[in-house]
């Protein structure tokens, strides 16, 4: 079995400012706990990737997006995006709740 950690998933960045912990200190604690419940239930991973500063991780997705993007499964286009200037944040898709209402 092949998996991953989420290292660059956007609710990391969510949870890291709610607990005051950087998202890739979060993620690396979060691979910690999941591989002894992996193992708990015999379930047996051969290769743990963890993508973050993964030049071979960046590598692929880039690939795996021009490949997609050149068969028209992806295209450009510009988008207007939220931004609180007084929370600092862009707003996507994990932070689409709180008490910021921008």
């Amino acid at each position: 079995m092949l998996s991953y950690s989420d290292d660059y998933q956007s609710y990391m960045q969510r949870k890291g400012i709610a607990t005051g912990t950087e998202p890739t200190v979060l993620a690396r604690e979060n691979t910690e706990k999941i591989k002894p419940s992996l193992s708990a239930m015999k379930i047996a991973v051969d290769n743990w990737m963890t993508p973050y500063n993964n030049a071979f991780f960046k590598d692929d997705v880039r690939e795996l997006f021009d490949c997609a993007r050149q068969r028209g499964a992806i295209e450009y286009h510009q988008s207007s995006e939220p931004y609180c200037a007084g929370c600092n944040l862009w707003g996507y898709e994990a932070f689409g709740r709180g008490l910021c209402n921008y």
